[in-house]
């Protein structure tokens, strides 16, 4: 798997550095809105801003299982199945979440419809890599890594001009 994962090692290396910046600028975009929390806005922050951190998170953690040197195809494949299943089930709650919301402008691509085709994709990688052993699945995995970091910038983005819209 080593060598599979080789001419993808720069991608990986830029991606997940990049996500774990992102996430120190979000902490501190966050900290900055710190007075804003409260119990009214549990909810919006369960719905808006954690998905937002999770993708982040899986980005990160995709990128780092990308460079272990020692996977198979196998444990490599369960990995990627296994973040995807979660993110697909964290996708599905936000979705009910904003479906129940009275909000008009619920955000449905960003938060809802890219992220699930996303962690689909992730699913399909991971059941393809088991199935044929075809490296090119790996693209998809690189389509499901770089949707999910424009979503969470766009939202993060969306998250600092409510914050800074609130000083």
């Amino acid at each position: 798997m080593q060598e599979i994962l080789h001419n993808w090692q720069n991608f990986y290396v830029v991606t997940g550095g990049a996500v774990a910046a992102l996430v120190g600028l979000m902490f501190i975009g966050v900290s900055l809105g710190s007075h804003l929390v409260n119990d009214e806005q549990t909810q919006a922050i369960r719905t808006y801003v954690n998905p937002t951190l999770f993708h982040f998170v899986a980005v990160f953690v995709v990128s780092c299982i990308a460079l272990i040197p020692t996977h198979t195809i196998m444990s490599f494949a369960i990995l990627i199945g296994l973040i995807s299943a979660v993110g697909l089930w964290q996708v599905i709650i936000v979705i009910q979440r904003i479906r129940d919301e009275p909000n008009e402008d619920k955000h449905w691509m960003r938060h809802g419809i890219l992220p699930l085709l996303s962690y689909a994709i992730g699913c399909t990688v991971a059941i393809g890599l088991v199935s044929t052993g075809s490296t090119e699945w790996l693209n998809g995995l690189a389509a499901m890594v770089i949707t999910l970091i424009v979503c969470a910038v766009r939202n993060m983005w969306i998250l600092i001009l409510w914050i800074a819209r609130q000083r």
